[in-house]
């Protein structure tokens, strides 16, 4: 029950990390910052973030349409562990490139740890079963 649930709210979760990404151009001034970028640099960034956008409406449909297969299936289970490394992965790149400092930091790493929980909760729950 409790994998389940992980699921569908990482599932919510993922759907938030999308709708968020729709609104980083304006959250981090693009419109000042990227034009002072070289023109591959700027388009980097743009392709990246609608990268994630992607990747985390993925991640939403695949919790929320395919929960049981998640937490029952080798499949799924790998997939869950993908979310495990992603989350993981997205805090180190935290620590060397940001840090673990000033509010906006903390608050971002208290985000990436949420994910990472809702990642490894119903994968460990589907291995001790």
């Amino acid at each position: 029950m409790i994998a389940l649930t992980s699921v569908y709210l990482g599932g919510i979760f993922y759907l938030i990390c999308s709708v968020f990404h729709v609104f980083f151009p304006k959250m981090l001034d693009w419109k000042h910052d990227l034009p002072k970028m070289s023109e591959q640099n700027r388009a980097a960034i743009q392709i990246m973030s609608l990268c994630l956008l992607v990747l985390f409406a993925l991640f939403s449909f695949i919790s929320l349409v395919f929960a049981h297969e998640l937490v029952g299936t080798a499949l799924g289970k790998t997939l869950l562990a993908s979310f495990v490394v992603f989350w993981i992965a997205r805090l180190v790149m935290q620590k060397i490139f940001i840090g673990f400092h000033g509010k906006a930091s903390i608050q971002m790493t208290v985000f990436f740890v949420t994910g990472l929980t809702l990642a490894i909760v119903p994968l460990a729950a589907t291995v001790m079963e």
